[in-house]
């Protein structure tokens, strides 16, 4: 066997054991696991992925770690989200180290990543509101737990500049395995 495929494998693995303890370090004041089920979810998700499009597997993986650690899937699905945001940014400065030419690119993706991060969640929640006022009293509930799971999961990670330094670090190390 190739000794550049066995690289690459051994690299995918510790970039999810990151991965892992990415999370694991977010959801520490939520949650007190060992790294098994944080493992075993991205795993699976991943393993999903070779069969079904679109990026199913990280819903499934969602459910799964909810399942696992017997938390809320509202805060595995911001959980997701969150490392998605983040995946995107460290991953969009990545490119960037390596030069991307389009200077609309950049400047679109600038102006994304300062609304996320800089953005008044007041704005986010009267939307919310709006769109929870649409739908029955179950979605209801389940859409505004989402909104505040995100929210808190927002507020623990950007301010706080340990956890975003923390986060990021693990990110980019996480992203320069897989890469």
């Amino acid at each position: 066997m190739n000794k550049y495929i066995i690289l690459s494998i051994i690299l995918f693995f510790i970039g999810n054991i990151i991965r892992a303890y990415r999370t694991i370090y977010i959801l520490n004041p939520y949650l007190n696991k060992p790294i098994k089920p944080y493992l075993k979810s991205t795993f699976i998700g991943f393993f999903i992925d070779f069969f079904f499009p679109f990026r199913i597997s990280d819903i499934v993986r969602t459910f799964i770690f909810s399942r696992l650690t017997k938390s809320s899937w509202r805060m595995s699905l911001s959980l997701a989200f969150i490392e998605r945001v983040f995946d995107l940014i460290i991953v969009f400065f990545i490119l960037l180290f390596f030069n991307i030419k389009s200077f609309s690119i950049l400047i679109l993706f600038i102006i994304a990543t300062l609304i996320f991060v800089f953005c008044n969640f007041i704005v986010f929640k009267k939307l919310y509101y709006f769109c929870v006022s649409i739908f029955n009293d179950f979605i209801k509930s389940f859409l505004l737990g989402l909104y505040w799971s995100l929210y808190r999961l927002r507020i623990d990670i950007v301010n706080n500049k340990k956890n975003l330094f923390i986060f990021s670090l693990s990110s980019l190390l996480m992203w320069g395995f897989n890469i």
